[in-house]
């Protein structure tokens, strides 16, 4: 805008070349900020999609290893499921939670940008 607004002061002053070069190091400075917010929102993406996508796993996981060591043998089969029900609604709550969480995150921060 500075250079738009002014370039009739630019050219008699023969100042292209300054203007230039300090157009270019706003450029590779904006070009370096917008990296950098792209490998952050990058990694964060990353973070909560594995998240995301492994947490229901991990609980059933979880919940397996006392299952089939005999812990929950006396429950009957329909307590057996009750618990599984129970365990995986939480997990995926949580799971939601943090993505709603994240995305409050994400939105803040391209507002600040």
């Amino acid at each position: 805008m500075h250079v738009r607004s002014n370039a009739e002061s630019i050219a008699f002053q023969d100042a292209n070349i300054a203007e230039m070069a300090r157009s270019e190091y706003k450029l590779l400075d904006l070009i370096k900020t917008q990296q950098m917010l792209y490998l952050r929102q990058f990694s964060l993406d990353v973070a909560v999609n594995i998240f995301s996508y492994t947490g229901s796993i991990v609980s059933y996981l979880i919940l397996a290893y006392p299952i089939f060591s005999g812990k929950y043998d006396n429950l009957t089969p329909s307590e057996l499921s009750a618990l599984i029900s129970v365990n995986a609604f939480v997990a995926i709550y949580l799971i939601s939670c943090f993505s709603s969480l994240i995305n409050i995150s994400t939105n803040i921060s391209e507002l600040g940008v």
